[in-house]
């Protein structure tokens, strides 16, 4: 056991989200689960569709990762919504 317990901890994550993310980085993230939900899709139909992974959509919604301007092109082509509508909301003024 001991020997086991030596090696790399996984860190449990506390609370929700990334507490580095940006503001707008929550938003876009919060945003591309809301349009998943009103378009009535999964996260294994879109993930398919968008050809991303399940895990990394899965991540993307609780703001573990930050995707990227292509991923987020392959989402708002897969559930036919603009780019912009995963950053409805999101304070453009930030630094």
């Amino acid at each position: 056991w001991a020997a086991r317990r030596s090696g790399p901890r996984c860190k449990k994550q506390q609370g929700k989200g990334n507490s580095s993310m940006t503001n707008t980085e929550q938003t876009v993230c919060r945003n591309i689960r809301e349009c998943r939900r009103v378009c009535r899709r999964t996260q294994e139909d879109l993930a398919l569709k968008a050809d991303v992974s399940v895990s990394h959509l899965s991540k993307i919604e609780r703001g573990l990762s930050s995707p990227t301007v292509r991923t987020l092109e392959r989402l708002a082509q897969a559930m036919q919504v603009p780019i912009e509508a995963f950053f409805r909301g999101a304070d453009v003024t930030e630094s």
